[in-house]
């Protein structure tokens, strides 16, 4: 998955709706790193270009910037990006054949295509062993800080609520809590409200075999199939 920290894709997505209205699309490159497999833009640039409505040339600035670099940035400089201003998001002819020239300097390449609506498609290219392309999933992604900032608030103001099921595809409007236990022959459900009181208990057959090595009562856990937690 491609990833997108918050001020990242607010930086991004200024560029777009900065030349929507003076060049209609804009391009430009970023800085990846790898983490726990997945591939996080850590910054995105603006190159110099010639853009109109229906068309960004950013070639020049892409050669003219990489000649600039140390081997270091070079490595990490792994990001094409595209804006379509107020048009959909495809790969044009000409995103491919910016692709198409990163592709002389790398092994691989991210890229992404972006309009000042919000839509967002994300890909990347290799160059080594074969060259292929791959669609990959592209998101915003929230830090812990800023969950940490609003934490408390929302501990504070929203009431979990959990619900489960009561039978077949329906809910319980007062039972909030449910746990499945096994025993031999049978299975129990135990119904709880929110806090914490037994509001129910269902002994049901079951018809799956038991051998003779299973516990006599074994603890399944909580089972919510309809859930919201």
């Amino acid at each position: 998955m491609i990833c997108l920290r918050t001020e990242v894709y607010e930086k991004l997505m200024a560029y777009a709706h900065a030349a929507e209205p003076y060049s209609g699309e804009v391009g430009g490159l970023g800085y990846v790193t790898i983490e726990d497999e997945h591939i996080f833009v850590d910054d995105v640039i603006l190159v110099e270009q010639e853009a109109c409505v229906g068309s960004a040339d950013i070639t020049e600035g892409l050669y003219k910037l990489i000649a600039e670099l140390n081997d270091e940035q070079k490595e990490k400089l792994k990001l094409f990006w595209h804006s379509h201003g107020k048009n959909s998001t495809f790969w044009s002819g000409q995103d491919e054949e910016a692709i198409e020239a990163l592709l002389n300097f790398y092994d691989w390449f991210v890229s992404i295509e972006v309009n000042v609506y919000g839509s967002m498609i994300g890909r990347v290219d290799t160059a080594v062993p074969i060259p292929m392309r791959q669609d990959v999933t592209t998101r915003v992604i929230t830090t812990e800080d800023a969950i940490e900032k609003v934490r408390k608030e929302v501990e504070e103001k929203v009431e979990r609520r959990l619900y489960s099921n009561r039978g077949v595809n329906s809910y319980s409007e007062f039972s909030d809590r449910c746990t499945w236990k096994k025993k031999k022959g049978s299975r129990i459900t135990e119904y709880y409200l929110a806090d914490g009181s037994k509001f129910l208990t269902k002994d049901e057959p079951i018809e799956e075999e038991i051998t003779d090595d299973d516990d006599e009562f074994t603890e399944l856990g909580f089972l919510q199939p309809w859930s919201h937690v």
